[in-house]
């Protein structure tokens, strides 16, 4: 298991990709973006405090990119999906998880538009934000790469 080339449109088909730029019900609230400037939600939070619920409230999960520790976790090593918890106990996995997540999120900086459509992105780097000075340093980041930063 690897972090690099990891498919950040997780289960999103050739259906979904079409959703995107248009007008998106997700049941509570209509969202409509024409995508022609790549887009990097921010989130922040503590565990269980509802930011992936929101984000699904407002943009439908199957539209945004998710960038996130839980999404990485389950490609560590020693990962075990019936005993998941172990891993989160390790500092170490923690610090690959990290590690990860930094990498996806530079390799998303240095290709703001999908390759296959020449969309613009939509991506979500989801987390607590308790590293303050990571979370501006990517906010910064994100905007000298031309995303609009939420």
């Amino acid at each position: 298991r690897t972090c690099v080339g990891h498919t950040l449109r997780q289960g999103l088909g050739q259906a979904g990709r079409r959703l995107l730029g248009r007008s998106v019900w997700t049941g509570s609230l209509s969202v409509s973006y024409g995508m022609s400037r790549p887009v990097l939600v921010f989130t922040a939070g503590a565990p269980g405090s509802g930011k992936t619920f929101t984000l699904h409230q407002l943009y439908g999960l199957h539209n945004i990119e998710m960038i996130d520790l839980d999404t990485v976790m389950p490609m560590h090593p020693e990962y075990d999906e019936r005993h998941p918890e172990r891993l989160y106990d390790s500092k170490a996995a923690y610090q690959w998880a990290n590690e990860c997540v930094e990498r996806r999120f530079q390799a998303t900086l240095a290709e703001p538009r999908e390759p296959e459509t020449d969309r613009a992105r939509f991506v979500c780097l989801d987390g607590t934000g308790t590293h303050v000075e990571r979370q501006k340093r990517r906010m910064w980041e994100a905007k000298r790469a031309g995303f609009w930063v939420v």
